[in-house]
């Protein structure tokens, strides 16, 4: 394996990773936006 193909892989792996992150941070910026809505309601 050259030094390419591994970085190529390792970049894929930190891209897929940072996919996963940002989706889960996504799903929670939601639930945090929909609490903090209702307590600036009353």
């Amino acid at each position: 394996m050259t030094f390419e193909d591994d970085y190529r892989k390792k970049m894929i792996k930190e891209k897929e990773e940072y996919e996963k992150r940002k989706k889960a941070e996504g799903d929670s910026d939601l639930v945090f936006n929909k609490k903090d809505n209702k307590e600036s309601e009353k």
